[in-house]
Order: structure tokens, then C-alpha cells, then sequence
């Protein structure tokens, strides 16, 4: 699979994450997001991972989680729709899912263990696919996405809060 997403794969909101991916090859940034992000999660103790750069932020585990409850969540849909399923799917409320979740009680390397299998999982969907479902298209939560799209914001939604961490969370 070779080429971006085009502007008409996906809604603007998304362009903040595409936007940050400008690699042609998806595959092989998300393979290097993996490792990189279990570098920076793995170098952490409980303390700087418990913390937060503001009162009412989500803590480093938290948005930790986020980023892989949302991969799962958009790998889902891709697989949905990769397979040319129509049947338009649901949004999801990222607050409730983090809540309810409870991170912050999780053992980091539990944590970075879930993350690295759910990676896996996307990246094996991903080289499984045939070059016509990457064009497929389909509705979740009212807006029409394609499935090379979601593959972006996966790894730019990644790339968006782990520049995050670094800025607010441990400078």
C-alpha cells in the first residue's frame, strides 16, 4: 500500500493527525511508532506515569490508554470496513472510555504489553489487506472515512499525544 489519503477520505477535523504522517508507507511508521513508544513508556516509573501537567488532565497512563483504546477502536471500523461491511457504526465517548478503564491503577508494563499487541494486531490487518479495500470507504459516527485514512489518524493521533508527553507532561 503506497500514497496518503486523499482530502475527500476523511473530514477535516482529521487533517490535525493525517497531517502529521507524511510517510507514504504506513505499515513501517506504525511498526516504528511501536517501538518508539514503548521506549518512552517503558523509561518511565509509576510516579512520572501517574502524573499530570494539570489539575483535571488525564495522567501520562491515561492518555497512554487513550491512545491504544482509540487504535483498537479505529482498527475496528477499518477491519468493518476494509471488508466492505455498510452498516454505519457509532462514535465513541473517549472520556467514558478512560474512566472507566482506570489506568492509573494498571501496572505500567501491563500497559505497554496491551499497547504492543493491539500494534501487532493493526499492523498484521494492515499487510493482510488487498491494495482495493485501502480505497473502501464507510460511516462511523456520521462521517465517511476510508479505510487508508483511519490508518493515518491511528498513527498520527499516536504522533499528536506522545509530542504531548514530551512537551507538557515530562519537560
Amino acid at each position: 500500500m503506497k500514497g496518503r489519503p486523499q482530502a475527500k477520505d476523511y473530514p477535516e477535523y482529521y487533517e490535525k493527525y493525517i497531517g502529521l504522517i507524511q510517510e507514504p508507507q504506513i505499515v513501517e511508521v506504525l511498526a516504528a511508532q511501536q517501538a518508539e513508544a514503548a521506549e518512552l513508556f517503558g523509561a518511565l516509573n509509576e510516579d512520572q506515569a501517574n502524573g499530570c501537567y494539570e489539575e483535571g488532565k488525564w495522567t501520562v497512563k491515561e492518555v497512554f490508554g487513550h491512545i491504544f483504546d482509540h487504535e483498537r477502536l479505529l482498527s475496528y471500523w477499518l477491519y468493518r470496513f476494509a471488508r466492505g461491511d455498510a452498516m454505519p457504526l457509532t462514535s465513541s465517548d473517549r472520556e467514558s472510555f478512560v474512566k472507566l478503564a482506570d489506568y492509573k491503577h494498571r501496572e505500567l508494563d501491563s500497559m505497554i504489553d496491551e499497547y504492543k499487541a493491539v500494534r501487532q494486531s493493526t499492523i498484521q490487518l494492515l499487510k493482510g489487506l488487498p491494495e482495493e479495500a485501502w480505497e473502501r470507504h464507510g460511516f462511523a459516527g456520521e462521517v465517511l472515512l476510508s479505510v487508508r485514512a483511519m490508518a493515518y489518524i491511528i498513527a498520527g493521533h499516536e504522533k499528536y499525544h506522545l509530542k504531548i508527553i514530551r512537551e507538557r507532561y515530562l519537560s
